[in-house]
This record gives C-alpha cells, sequence and structure tokens, in this order.
C-alpha cells in the first residue's frame, strides 16, 4: 500500500485503515458474547444450567486436536548441507524445543486453541521479553483485531491489520511525552472502564415482561422478576482505571517492501516505526544499540518481512477469514440438552410431590388440603364416598435414553466415535482392530488436527527468528562444534515442520508403530529411536545413553589392546577342568 508523508493525509489514510478493518467489529462482539455464555453458562444467560456440556464437550475436542507436551519440532538444514552444519541444526532444534515449552508458547497455543473453537479464531502474538530474555505470547481476542479483507481467509494475503486494546490513561500520556506531542494529550479520547459485558445478570433474563414503551425492548419496561439471590460468576474482569483505546495498525509499506507499524488513537498518532527505526539508528550513529548491529529493515521493528501475529482457525472458510464457529453446531444440542433435563426435572418433581384431586368432601379449606400428605397427618369427612386421588404423572419411557443419545449426536458432530472417545465397541477382535476403527473413524477431526499445523508452524517460524535474533547463547553440537543461532540461521533456508504430527494425541500411536519399524529395520540407531518416541525426560535419557554407548566402546577398543576380539569373547567357565583319564 502507498502510505502518504503529510501529517494530515496520514492521520486520515491511518483511520481509513481503521475503519475498515474495525468494521464488523460490533456485529462480530455480539456474537462471540453469546458463544462465550453458552460455553461458561450453557444458555444465552449469565445463569448456569444443570448440566452444560459444551463446557466438557469442547475441551475433551481440544485435547484430542493438540497437547502442549508432546508437540515437538523439527527444524532441517537446507539441501545438500554439510555434516557440521546438520549437527548445528540438530542442536537448534533440541534448544528451540526446550524453550517452546519453558517460555509458555505451548500453553498459550492450548488456550487460544479451546476459545478458537468457541469463537470462530484467536489470535496470538510474539514477542521477545528484554526483561526475561526469552520468548512470549499474548492472546488476543477476535474482537480486538481486524483485518482490511475479510474476503481473504489466507492471513499472508493480508496488507493491513488492526489490533486494538486498551491502556491506562497515564500510560498513553507518557508515551505522548516520549514521543514529543505534549500539545497531543488534551485530544485523546478517553473512556471510562468497567465491563463491557453485553448480557443482563441472571435474574434480569428471568423477567416476565408484561408491557413496553416501544419496538424491540427499547423504550420503558414493565414487568416482574423472581428474585434469584444466589449469586453466579460472571467471569468478567472489572477494571475501574481511566483508559485510552490504541490501535496499533500494521500496514504494507510498498515502497520499504516491508511491515510498517503505526500507534494512534483517533486523529493522535503516537508512534511510526519508520521514525523510531531513523531516531535509534541517528542516536546509535548508525548502529543499533542492541545485540545485533543493525535493522534489517527501515519500517518493521519486528523481524523483517513478518509481523507478530498468528492466527488460530481450526474450521476455515474459503471466503470468510475468520472461519466457522464450531460451537454454532453445537447450541442446538445444548439447548435441547437443556430442555429435556428441565423437563425431567419437572416430572420427578411432580411424581415426589404430586397434586392431588379431592372429591365427595363436604367442604375443606385451602390450608388444611394443602397440609395434607405432610407426615404424620390426616383427614376424615362425614360423607362415605369422599376420597383423595394423587395425580402422578409418568415418566415417558424413552426420555433417558434420548437424553443419554444428546450427547452421542455432540460427539458425531464433532467427529467423534465411541471408541476414540475411550467407549468400548462391539465386535473389536484386538489392539490392531481398535487401533485401525480409530484411524479410519477419526478421520474428520484428524483433518482438523492437521490443519493447525499451519498455525503451529508460523509459530514456531517467528519464534524460531526472535530467539535467533535477540538470544547470543553459545550452542555446542555433538561433535563439539560450538556457536550462536543467528551464525547458523543466516543466509540459510532451513524448513521447519511439526515434528510427526506430533501436537496432536491422534497420530501418537502411528509414529510410534513407524519408530518400531525403523529401529527394527536398523534404519535408525538408539538415539534416534528415543528421539522419535520422545519419552518423558528425553535429555537425561540420551545422555545416559551416550554415556553407556561410550564406555562400551572404551571397553572394546580395552579389549582390542589386549588382542580379544570384541566380538567373539572367551567363555568363562566357574568348573575347573577335568583331568585326563
Amino acid at each position: 500500500m502507498i502510505i502518504p508523508s503529510e501529517k494530515g493525509a496520514l492521520a486520515n489514510f491511518l483511520q481509513y485503515i481503521v475503519d475498515n478493518c474495525t468494521a464488523s467489529q460490533e456485529d462480530r462482539k455480539s456474537l462471540y458474547e453469546k458463544r462465550r455464555r453458552y460455553y461458561l453458562y450453557g444458555q444465552n444467560k449469565m445463569q448456569m444450567v444443570r448440566f452444560n456440556r459444551l463446557k466438557s464437550h469442547l475441551p475433551l475436542l481440544a485435547s484430542f486436536l493438540y497437547s502442549s507436551d508432546q508437540i515437538a519440532y523439527s527444524v532441517a538444514a537446507p539441501k545438500n548441507a554439510d555434516d557440521r552444519t546438520i549437527e548445528s541444526y540438530l542442536a537448534i532444534e533440541d534448544d528451540f524445543n526446550q524453550e517452546f515449552q519453558d517460555s509458555g508458547l505451548a500453553s498459550a497455543y492450548d488456550q487460544a486453541l479451546l476459545w478458537a473453537l468457541i469463537y470462530d479464531t484467536f489470535i496470538l502474538k510474539v514477542g521477545w521479553n528484554d526483561v526475561t530474555d526469552s520468548l512470549f505470547a499474548q492472546l488476543v481476542e477476535p474482537t480486538s483485531f481486524g483485518v482490511m479483507r475479510e474476503d481473504l481467509w489466507s492471513f499472508t494475503a493480508q496488507q493491513a491489520m488492526t489490533h486494538s486494546y486498551l491502556l491506562d490513561y497515564d500510560d498513553a500520556v507518557e508515551r505522548l511525552k516520549r514521543a514529543g506531542k505534549v500539545q497531543e494529550i488534551d485530544n485523546i479520547e478517553m473512556m471510562a472502564g468497567g465491563s463491557s459485558d453485553l448480557g443482563l445478570p441472571g435474574t434480569l433474563n428471568q423477567m416476565v415482561i408484561s408491557a413496553t414503551g416501544g419496538a424491540n425492548i427499547m423504550g420503558n419496561i414493565s414487568g416482574a422478576v423472581n428474585p434469584d439471590y444466589e449469586s453466579s460468576p460472571s467471569y468478567t474482569a472489572r477494571v475501574d482505571a481511566a483508559l485510552v483505546r490504541l490501535h496499533e495498525v500494521w500496514v504494507w509499506d510498498s515502497a520499504a517492501k516491508d511491515w510498517r507499524t503505526f500507534v494512534c488513537t483517533g486523529t493522535v498518532i503516537l508512534s511510526d516505526s519508520k521514525d523510531t527505526i531513523g531516531a535509534i539508528k541517528r542516536e546509535a550513529g548508525g548502529e543499533r544499540k542492541r545485540k545485533r548491529l543493525s535493522y534489517g529493515s527501515e519500517t518493521n521493528l519486528f523481524l523483517p518481512g513478518e509481523n507478530p501475529f498468528v492466527p488460530i482457525t481450526p474450521y476455515p472458510i474459503y471466503n470468510f477469514f475468520w472461519g466457522d464457529g464450531h460451537i454454532e453446531d453445537l447450541i442446538p444440542l445444548q439447548t435441547w440438552s437443556t430442555e429435556r433435563l428441565d423437563q425431567i426435572s419437572e416430572i420427578l418433581e411432580k411424581q415426589v410431590d404430586p397434586a392431588k384431586l379431592f372429591s365427595g368432601f363436604m367442604g375443606i379449606d385451602d390450608e388444611r388440603a394443602a397440609a395434607l400428605g405432610a407426615p404424620g397427618t390426616w383427614m376424615a369427612d362425614q360423607l362415605p364416598g369422599a376420597k383423595v386421588e394423587e395425580l402422578k404423572p409418568t415418566m415417558p419411557e424413552d426420555l433417558f435414553r434420548e437424553f443419554a443419545e444428546i450427547g452421542a449426536l455432540f460427539m458425531e458432530q464433532s467427529g467423534f466415535t465411541e471408541i476414540m472417545a475411550g467407549k468400548g465397541e462391539k465386535n473389536v477382535r484386538g489392539k490392531s482392530h481398535a487401533q485401525a476403527l480409530k484411524t479410519t473413524g477419526g478421520g474428520r477431526v484428524r483433518k482438523v488436527a492437521s490443519h493447525l499445523e499451519e498455525s503451529l508452524v508460523r509459530l514456531g517460524d517467528i519464534a524460531l527468528r526472535l530467539k535467533a535474533y535477540n538470544d547470543d547463547e553459545i550452542l555446542k553440537s555433538a561433535t563439539g562444534f560450538e556457536f550462536v543461532t543467528a551464525q547458523v540461521l543466516e543466509d540459510s533456508k532451513y524448513t521447519m515442520r511439526v515434528a510427526g504430527h506430533s501436537h496432536s494425541p491422534l497420530f501418537t500411536a502411528e509414529t510410534q508403530e513407524i519408530a518400531a519399524l525403523l529401529f527394527k529395520a536398523q534404519a535408525v540407531d538408539q538415539q534416534w529411536l528415543v528421539r522419535l518416541l520422545r519419552p518423558p525426560m528425553m535429555d537425561n535419557l540420551l545422555h545416559a545413553l551416550k554415556q553407556r554407548q561410550a564406555a562400551q566402546a572404551k571397553k572394546q577398543q580395552d579389549m582390542l589392546k589386549a588382542g580379544i576380539d570384541p566380538n567373539h569373547p572367551p567363555k568363562r567357565n566357574g568348573h575347573a577342568p577335568r583331568p585326563n583319564a
């Protein structure tokens, strides 16, 4: 995009970008709030239902799609690389997999995936913490993010995007002072803090409206409320501080052929990445005052040609960036389940305390009729035909079965089978047969898990490049060669993949079988078998294995020096030789 240089034109341009990126924000916000309430409460109210299947089903689905403790990346050297380079990449791979777990990126993706199933898309914003010298990931709600073209499902095709967030008023003023724009302090728009929840309290949701003063309940409302004094969680943070809404605008600069970042609020521009880089270079005499000597870009403070956002969309739609919200397929089932439970509860309550029919009595007041049925109560009447009948409703035979079948429909809607959920099936003849049924029956959910690799690879690639750019830790290859990650990655085209679909438990059994076959065919040694299986304490196991192999090799060398063949050592016999007869 062509970015204007004149101040007024630039402010109008940024306002145009923000308006386009946030055009659907309010519509999506109300939709996401509904989905959030269904997940947390089981209905579109801030009040718990008797049984919320969504709150147990969606985490189960997320656990099949992704496992944070098993994911591992494969960082392959370029083709035709020498042995030293390949060994260096193997050391980089081990170090990065450890950093990916320790920095919390694996856990952050786990949380983002769950809420992507609830909403439709969730965004991770990756960065480097200069205080802790480690990677970090910020979870960005889709209501705070927007793209220029929602009709393009590919994130790499976007030329502009906006991340909106709230900042304390004092921090916003401090930023303006650092930017030398004190005169703009009075122009920033301050908003009151507090919850942005769109729902009504649980009690008000139970209001029976008898009259309204306008269409769509927009006027004065008259009605009755059945008060519920039991408090329920709102799951909404309360912030009373004065806040300022900032927009972090990322625009592809056609002139610089890289991303350019602006931070603005309304018509006030707080920062421009191009000006920031220029000021740093002038202050440092053309050199960067950090671990690297210079920026690789004139406009990008992050990484050359890259932005920090990783969108996660489990169910994409080819002409809609935000994709499909899987929870929308489950909400009708949750509503059905709630209705059936309420009906079952009502029938059981009527069976425990049924209605009574008084016939043949000369007269009985309401208080005595209501008291009848309590322990020790009785009633007599002068008329011989007087009687009391209990009107107990009968429970439909298939009502509980229907409720159980709703749970099976939940599983079917998400692509699960009974055997995948840990339940036995008829006519299963063994472990291999059960594994085959699990593989063939879980095709749909396996497809969703495979699609997640695109976002996982992007997350890993950005994280690895950030680590190489900021971390000067010296690594050592298996042969003792010492190097820094940036030295190896610089000017080399490596390949990053999720190693063996390790992110999903759906592929674990297949990976273990392949590893066993490769080891049996002597295609891999013991060390590579441990790497493929990735057991707990893998580093310690590899270290102990190397020590045993080194000790065994030394023993063989000592035997050769003594003139003993290590492959045919002499047999020891504990008995004395027999004397010749």
